[in-house]
């Protein structure tokens, strides 16, 4: 994947695509809402090198449209390495789960009912 800068307001109106691990097809939708944490407006212009390797990382949940109408759910990160600057985001979800809003719903359920998430 290439890398680029993470755009303040996110990600809205960006178009994703899939491969269909059966038949190689890609599937297109776009982006129609997302969510972020930490915010992006939040990162400095630059990384620490603070010699973890570890660098940046920015979570988000994105809303997505498939050209099907069908909406789906993808829970998925950025991460910039340390010394990158604004420019040197990268996605690193290659294998980000995606699925109905159904789904992650009741994922947080059980979170909570073991108290994972209060």
């Amino acid at each position: 994947m290439g890398k680029g800068k993470l755009p303040p307001g996110g990600k809205r109106g960006s178009w994703v695509s899939f491969t269909d691990p059966g038949s190689g097809q890609k599937e297109w939708g776009e982006i129609i809402d997302d969510v972020w944490e930490p915010e992006p407006s939040t990162f400095g212009p630059q990384c620490a090198a603070d010699g973890t390797g570890w660098g940046e990382y920015a979570f988000t949940a994105q809303r997505i449209k498939w050209k099907s109408g069908e909406e789906q759910i993808r829970v998925t990160y950025y991460r910039r390495a340390p010394g990158g600057g604004e420019s040197d985001w990268r996605f690193a979800g290659q294998w980000s789960p995606t699925t109905e809003a159904e789904t992650w719903q009741a994922l947080i359920i059980k979170m909570r009912t073991k108290e994972w998430i209060k």
